[in-house]
């Protein structure tokens, strides 16, 4: 099943560039479950020069009709940083939305089946889960954490 897997992004100096994203790319790069799956950075206006990894390949906004190759690690930016808008007591994320909104329009055009969001702090360990994620061919799936009674 062609599968894609992103992050969101945001970086506005190379401590947090590297001590959150390049880690990210680092482990999920030279995993196996990535093999044969290409990774994708939805990046909410960063500040691209912070990038030293020439593995990846950035895609600008207005570009992404004109890339015809993908690369297994790609960073796709937004022109203008929407980033987080508080109102009324409660979280309205316009970037993010507009992220996951992207990456379907990604996973469209480039004819993906699957879609994989994994933040970009988070490390998935176990065989198991990597199974299970890799088992799953319809629908939505979130992970439930208990202890919190959070997804």
């Amino acid at each position: 099943m062609k599968t894609l897997i992103f992050c969101t992004s945001y970086f506005d100096t190379k401590e947090l560039y590297q001590k959150r994203y390049q880690k990210w790319i680092n482990y999920y790069n030279h995993h196996p479950f990535t093999n044969n799956k290409c990774m994708y950075l939805i990046d909410d206006c960063s500040n691209l020069e912070l990038i030293t990894d020439s593995s990846i390949h950035i895609i600008k906004e207005d570009q992404l009709n004109e890339t015809k190759e993908r690369k297994k690690i790609n960073l796709y930016s937004f022109h203008e940083r929407k980033g987080l808008n508080w109102a009324h007591n409660s979280a309205n994320n316009e970037g993010w939305c507009r992220s996951f909104c992207t990456a379907l329009n990604i996973a469209e055009k480039y004819k993906y089946e699957k879609i994989i969001h994994i933040e970009s702090d988070a490390f998935l360990i176990s065989k198991r889960i990597f199974n299970y994620i890799e088992s799953i061919n319809s629908g939505w799936t979130a992970l439930w954490a208990p202890k919190y009674y959070f997804p």
